[in-house]
């Protein structure tokens, strides 16, 4: 690169001592449009096992219309600097709004089932006391936050302690580890996996239910209705479900839903600070109690 070529530096995200996020702009001599690309710099080596995992990976092999995955084009190992492509695409939420809610989390679900039955190498592993071990800390600072969540959270607490499915996932393959409409964006009709930060080998189902309690966080902010989230939860699990060749236990899909609910969806409501932290926490709590307590299939979740 010439001394004088002019780059466009943007921090996307900053935690002190752990990483940064950079989208980084490149001009050219030539009336091309400037070369993007998205840097993330690290304190460890998880970007190296990225690096050598994801490398291979075919992004662009992936028919038009199925997906496509945010591709690693280098690693400066001496700064621990990961470089990917630029994703341009439109938002989930801009998409669902265009084209309808269920179609973005039909292609969602069929985008997450081709993922969850790629073959990589290299990814570290996580387990079920480790998620589990994450439930009691979050909880626990809740707790500490708003006293009268203590029984709705160590109701929770206890029907996982005591579920099969959650400690003996039926199956295990490479998952994303953050599953959300936050880490997907559209390329025309073509989904694109962005942001593998937290892939590693894991209970497929976990990502599954990450995007399902990503949704009733969207419902929450008044995006979607109530019945449209439902709806939509309904049809992303039957199509994850079609598209993988083995079995989605029921229980342990509520299971992990209630994880992810209770994890992800009230810690953030919790960490906001807004005016109505306490009311988002009390309401995710008391949905990972309801899916906790169905002992019917997930088709419930479509309010029939």
């Amino acid at each position: 690169m010439e001394m004088d070529t002019p780059v466009n530096v943007q921090v996307l995200k900053y935690e002190p001592l752990r990483q940064c996020a950079l989208k980084v702009e490149v001009s050219r001599s030539t009336p091309h449009a400037p070369v993007q690309l998205f840097a993330k710099l690290r304190n460890d080596d998880r970007g190296l096992q990225l690096w050598k995992a994801f490398r291979e990976i075919g992004a662009g092999k992936a028919e038009p219309g199925d997906f496509r995955l945010s591709r690693p084009v280098a690693y400066d190992e001496r700064r621990r600097v990961l470089w990917h492509q630029w994703s341009e695409g439109q938002e989930f939420t801009a998409f669902a709004k265009r084209q309808g809610l269920i179609r973005a989390c039909r292609k969602a679900a069929v985008a997450l089932a081709r993922f969850h039955q790629l073959e990589i190498a290299h990814l570290p592993s996580t387990t079920p006391e480790k998620n589990f071990r994450k439930l009691i800390e979050r909880t626990n600072r809740m707790v500490q936050v708003h006293r009268q969540l203590k029984e709705p959270a160590q109701a929770v607490v206890l029907h996982l302690r005591q579920l099969p499915g959650f400690w003996h996932p039926a199956h295990q393959c490479p998952i994303h580890g953050d599953f959300n409409y936050s880490q997907l964006l559209f390329e025309g009709e073509t989904p694109v996996l962005v942001d593998l930060d937290s892939a590693c080998m894991g209970d497929p189902l976990y990502d599954v239910a990450h995007f399902v309690a990503g949704l009733y966080w969207l419902e929450r902010r008044e995006r979607f209705s109530l019945g449209d989230v439902q709806e939509a939860v309904y049809r992303f699990c039957e199509t994850y479900r079609a598209g993988v060749p083995w079995e989605v236990p029921e229980d342990a899909l509520h299971g992990q839903i209630a994880l992810a609910l209770v994890c992800r969806r009230a810690y953030k409501a919790l960490r906001s600070l807004e005016p109505t932290m306490r009311d988002d926490m009390a309401y995710f709590l008391g949905l990972a109690r309801h899916y906790l307590g169905k002992s019917t299939p997930y088709r419930t979740c479509a309010g029939q």
